[in-house]
Protein backbone atom coordinates (compact mmCIF):
# COMPACT_ATOMS: atom_id res chain seq x y z
CA UNK A 1 0.00 0.00 0.00
CA UNK A 2 0.96 3.31 -0.96
CA UNK A 3 -0.53 6.01 1.63
CA UNK A 4 0.76 10.19 1.17
CA UNK A 5 -0.63 12.95 -0.05
CA UNK A 6 -1.66 15.21 -2.60
CA UNK A 7 -0.27 18.45 -3.00
CA UNK A 8 -2.85 21.43 -3.37
CA UNK A 9 0.34 23.97 -3.84
CA UNK A 10 3.17 21.65 -5.95
CA UNK A 11 1.77 20.44 -9.54
CA UNK A 12 4.54 19.00 -12.17
CA UNK A 13 4.19 18.28 -15.98
CA UNK A 14 3.01 15.44 -16.71
CA UNK A 15 2.19 13.79 -20.40
CA UNK A 16 2.01 13.00 -23.33
CA UNK A 17 0.92 9.70 -22.73
CA UNK A 18 -0.88 6.77 -24.76
CA UNK A 19 -4.81 6.80 -24.65
CA UNK A 20 -7.35 4.16 -24.95
CA UNK A 21 -7.79 2.66 -27.86
CA UNK A 22 -4.24 3.74 -28.82
CA UNK A 23 -5.34 7.40 -29.88
CA UNK A 24 -2.00 9.68 -29.01
CA UNK A 25 -2.20 12.03 -26.20
CA UNK A 26 -1.58 15.87 -26.75
CA UNK A 27 0.74 17.67 -24.71
CA UNK A 28 1.30 17.97 -21.08
CA UNK A 29 -0.30 19.51 -18.52
CA UNK A 30 0.72 20.55 -14.71
CA UNK A 31 -0.98 18.19 -12.55
CA UNK A 32 -0.71 18.02 -8.55
CA UNK A 33 1.92 15.99 -7.25
CA UNK A 34 1.50 13.36 -4.78
CA UNK A 35 3.67 12.80 -2.04
CA UNK A 36 4.77 9.19 -0.75
CA UNK A 37 4.82 9.02 3.20
CA UNK A 38 4.76 5.42 3.59
CA UNK A 39 5.05 2.11 1.88
CA UNK A 40 3.89 -1.30 3.22
CA UNK A 41 2.68 -4.99 1.89
CA UNK A 42 0.83 -7.46 3.81
CA UNK A 43 1.31 -11.12 3.50
CA UNK A 44 -1.34 -12.49 1.44
CA UNK A 45 -2.90 -9.72 0.22
CA UNK A 46 -6.04 -9.03 -1.54
CA UNK A 47 -5.58 -7.32 -4.78
CA UNK A 48 -8.59 -5.49 -6.03
CA UNK A 49 -8.23 -4.79 -9.45
CA UNK A 50 -8.52 -6.02 -12.99
CA UNK A 51 -5.77 -5.97 -15.41
CA UNK A 52 -7.09 -5.16 -18.94
CA UNK A 53 -6.22 -7.57 -21.56
CA UNK A 54 -7.53 -8.61 -24.76
CA UNK A 55 -11.56 -8.66 -24.27
CA UNK A 56 -13.80 -9.56 -22.37
CA UNK A 57 -12.43 -8.34 -19.23
CA UNK A 58 -14.30 -6.86 -16.13
CA UNK A 59 -13.18 -3.20 -17.38
CA UNK A 60 -14.56 -3.98 -20.51
CA UNK A 61 -17.81 -4.71 -19.15
CA UNK A 62 -18.17 -2.40 -16.27
CA UNK A 63 -17.30 0.00 -18.18
CA UNK A 64 -19.20 -0.66 -21.58
CA UNK A 65 -22.58 -0.67 -19.03
CA UNK A 66 -21.95 2.32 -17.67
CA UNK A 67 -21.16 4.31 -20.82
CA UNK A 68 -24.18 2.64 -22.58
CA UNK A 69 -26.33 3.50 -19.61
CA UNK A 70 -24.94 7.54 -20.03
CA UNK A 71 -25.79 7.45 -23.86
CA UNK A 72 -29.24 6.25 -23.24
CA UNK A 73 -29.69 8.59 -20.45
CA UNK A 74 -28.58 11.54 -22.66
CA UNK A 75 -30.13 10.49 -25.77
CA UNK A 76 -33.46 10.24 -23.64
CA UNK A 77 -33.02 13.38 -22.03
CA UNK A 78 -32.77 14.84 -25.33
CA UNK A 79 -36.17 13.33 -26.34
CA UNK A 80 -34.88 11.29 -29.10
CA UNK A 81 -36.78 7.36 -30.18
CA UNK A 82 -34.06 5.99 -28.52
CA UNK A 83 -35.28 2.16 -27.51
CA UNK A 84 -31.69 1.13 -26.17
CA UNK A 85 -28.16 1.85 -26.62
CA UNK A 86 -26.06 -0.96 -25.74
CA UNK A 87 -21.76 -1.36 -25.97
CA UNK A 88 -20.89 -5.04 -27.22
CA UNK A 89 -17.94 -5.89 -24.55
CA UNK A 90 -16.13 -7.61 -26.87
CA UNK A 91 -15.93 -4.24 -29.68
CA UNK A 92 -13.57 -3.09 -26.38
CA UNK A 93 -15.72 -0.25 -25.41
CA UNK A 94 -15.36 0.97 -29.25
CA UNK A 95 -18.61 0.25 -30.62
CA UNK A 96 -22.13 2.10 -29.55
CA UNK A 97 -25.05 0.22 -30.53
CA UNK A 98 -28.36 3.39 -30.77
CA UNK A 99 -31.03 0.98 -31.10
CA UNK A 100 -34.20 2.86 -32.28
CA UNK A 101 -37.86 2.06 -33.01
CA UNK A 102 -38.84 0.67 -37.00
CA UNK A 103 -41.24 3.52 -36.44
CA UNK A 104 -38.90 6.60 -35.70
CA UNK A 105 -40.21 8.49 -38.75
CA UNK A 106 -43.64 8.56 -37.30
CA UNK A 107 -42.31 10.05 -34.00
CA UNK A 108 -40.07 12.52 -36.12
CA UNK A 109 -41.82 13.42 -39.02
CA UNK A 110 -40.09 15.80 -41.61
CA UNK A 111 -36.67 14.64 -40.25
CA UNK A 112 -34.05 12.76 -42.45
CA UNK A 113 -31.92 9.37 -41.21
CA UNK A 114 -29.17 12.31 -41.97
CA UNK A 115 -30.58 14.60 -39.13
CA UNK A 116 -31.38 11.94 -37.08
CA UNK A 117 -27.67 10.48 -36.99
CA UNK A 118 -26.27 14.14 -37.14
CA UNK A 119 -28.47 14.72 -33.88
CA UNK A 120 -27.31 11.52 -32.22
CA UNK A 121 -23.49 12.24 -33.05
CA UNK A 122 -24.33 15.89 -31.04
CA UNK A 123 -25.61 14.59 -28.15
CA UNK A 124 -23.17 12.13 -27.75
CA UNK A 125 -19.81 13.52 -28.78
CA UNK A 126 -20.40 16.72 -27.04
CA UNK A 127 -19.96 14.19 -23.73
CA UNK A 128 -17.07 13.70 -21.72
CA UNK A 129 -17.80 10.06 -21.32
CA UNK A 130 -18.32 9.60 -25.54
CA UNK A 131 -15.56 10.22 -26.76
CA UNK A 132 -13.61 7.63 -26.21
CA UNK A 133 -15.72 5.44 -28.28
CA UNK A 134 -15.07 5.83 -32.03
CA UNK A 135 -18.01 4.42 -33.63
CA UNK A 136 -21.54 4.94 -33.21
CA UNK A 137 -23.89 2.67 -35.10
CA UNK A 138 -27.72 3.86 -35.65
CA UNK A 139 -29.90 1.02 -35.81
CA UNK A 140 -33.64 -0.65 -36.38
CA UNK A 141 -34.99 -1.96 -33.30
CA UNK A 142 -35.53 -5.73 -34.92
CA UNK A 143 -32.73 -7.71 -33.42
CA UNK A 144 -31.00 -8.12 -30.25
CA UNK A 145 -28.53 -5.92 -29.48
CA UNK A 146 -27.10 -7.59 -26.69
CA UNK A 147 -26.36 -10.74 -28.96
CA UNK A 148 -22.86 -10.68 -30.02
CA UNK A 149 -23.54 -12.84 -32.86
CA UNK A 150 -26.43 -11.31 -34.04
CA UNK A 151 -24.91 -7.53 -33.97
CA UNK A 152 -22.07 -9.06 -35.92
CA UNK A 153 -24.61 -10.21 -38.51
CA UNK A 154 -26.37 -6.80 -38.46
CA UNK A 155 -23.09 -5.02 -39.50
CA UNK A 156 -22.04 -7.56 -41.88
CA UNK A 157 -24.95 -7.31 -43.65
CA UNK A 158 -26.34 -3.58 -43.13
CA UNK A 159 -23.00 -1.26 -42.65
CA UNK A 160 -22.94 -0.34 -46.61
CA UNK A 161 -22.49 2.93 -47.97
CA UNK A 162 -25.86 3.72 -50.28
CA UNK A 163 -29.04 4.69 -50.34
CA UNK A 164 -30.06 0.59 -49.12
CA UNK A 165 -28.30 0.81 -46.26
CA UNK A 166 -30.34 0.12 -43.05
CA UNK A 167 -27.36 1.29 -40.52
CA UNK A 168 -26.01 4.73 -39.92
CA UNK A 169 -22.39 5.43 -38.79
CA UNK A 170 -20.99 8.08 -36.89
CA UNK A 171 -17.69 8.48 -35.80
CA UNK A 172 -15.43 11.01 -34.63
CA UNK A 173 -12.11 12.47 -35.43
CA UNK A 174 -11.07 12.36 -31.46
CA UNK A 175 -8.40 15.33 -32.51
CA UNK A 176 -10.62 18.06 -33.61
CA UNK A 177 -14.21 16.81 -32.36
CA UNK A 178 -16.49 16.58 -35.84
CA UNK A 179 -18.17 13.79 -37.03
CA UNK A 180 -16.33 12.28 -40.07
CA UNK A 181 -18.70 9.50 -41.76
CA UNK A 182 -22.10 8.59 -42.17
CA UNK A 183 -24.34 5.73 -43.60
CA UNK A 184 -28.27 6.59 -44.75
CA UNK A 185 -31.03 4.59 -43.42
CA UNK A 186 -33.40 3.47 -46.43
CA UNK A 187 -36.25 6.40 -46.91
CA UNK A 188 -38.68 3.20 -47.48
Amino acid sequence: MIEGHVSITRDCQEGPYGEYGSYPGEGSSAQPTFHVETITHRDDPIWPMSITGRPTDESHTLWAMGLAADALTYLREAELPISTAWIPEDSTVHWLLVVVPQNWREQLPGVTSEALAQRIGEVLFKTDAMVFIPKVYVVDDDFDPTNLREVVWVLSTRVHQGPHSGTSIIGMNIKNGCLYHQVTFPNT
